[in-house]
């Protein structure tokens, strides 16, 4: 799982990749949140360490 430096930047990738705003994402307990950026970053093509 590659790991962010801030909640933000999770919530930037996540609007980003699946569309809703970050607002959306924000809602989200933290597990799930990294759950989400995680697939985001695997859609990407960004590789796992």
């Amino acid at each position: 799982m590659k790991f962010f430096n801030a909640v933000a930047d999770c919530l930037a990738q996540c609007a980003a990749t699946f569309g809703g705003g970050i607002d959306v994402y924000g809602r989200l307990a933290l597990l799930d949140l990294l759950r989400w950026t995680n697939r985001a970053v695997k859609m990407q093509g960004g590789s796992e360490e």
